[in-house]
């Protein structure tokens, strides 16, 4: 394949990239998978992939903020009639389904994606991040008219509880024998309605 040089056909083959990488990623029961792994899913050569990224780690830490990025734009234009913990949640929800990749990368973040990596690459992905976050932040402030940056910060506590309740409420297949058992019934709770019960309280008017 011949080495992209314009621009957009470099943005064109990152995006290749990543896709191919999300593949992998889930094809390898949501393991890192190696560099020439991914470049063998994109069709490409392994050092085409060193083009773009300098790490494995650097190639997830960048699909982890195309993730992000998308997410929080899918959020920006509530309906006016719809609740925003409502909202927010049918859009994570309808994203983490769209994306199987996402939750368990995010997951992943600081043990593993943020190492191996170089400043210049790890300072991006925290710009790209917090600029999403701002500019999300921004939108929603002046849709639910709260004061300057509210929205941004309940964002960051959406987040936090997300992948925390994820996290939380994932059974491992090696207990699922014991699913039902009333033991653990704190623990298999609905992602969904509790996402929703967080989100109403992160969100909540008397908190703004």
């Amino acid at each position: 394949m011949k080495r992209a040089r314009a621009p957009e056909q470099k943005a064109a083959r990152r995006q290749a990239l990543l896709a191919a990488a999300a593949r992998c990623f889930v094809d390898n029961h949501y393991q890192i998978p190696s560099a020439a792994e991914v470049a063998q899913a994109a069709k490409v050569a392994k050092g085409t992939v060193y083009l773009y990224f300098n790490t494995k780690e650097a190639i997830f830490l960048g699909l982890l903020g195309e993730h992000l990025v998308q997410l929080l734009a899918t959020i920006e234009q509530p309906s006016s009639t719809t609740p925003i913990a409502k909202h927010l949640t049918d859009s994570v929800l309808a994203y983490i389904d769209a994306e199987p990749s996402f939750m368990p990368l995010s997951a992943q973040l600081q043990a593993t994606l943020q190492q191996n990596l170089d400043q210049t690459t790890l300072v991006e992905f925290k710009r790209q991040l917090a600029q999403s976050l701002s500019n999300s932040g921004h939108q929603l402030d002046n849709h639910l008219n709260l004061p300057a940056g509210t929205s941004s910060r309940k964002l960051l506590h959406a987040y936090a509880a997300m992948l925390g309740l994820w996290q939380l409420l994932q059974w491992p297949p090696a207990l699922a024998d014991q699913a039902d058992h009333p033991d653990f019934a704190v623990l298999r709770r609905q992602f969904g309605e509790e996402l929703l019960w967080s989100f109403e309280r992160i969100w909540s008017t008397s908190h703004s």
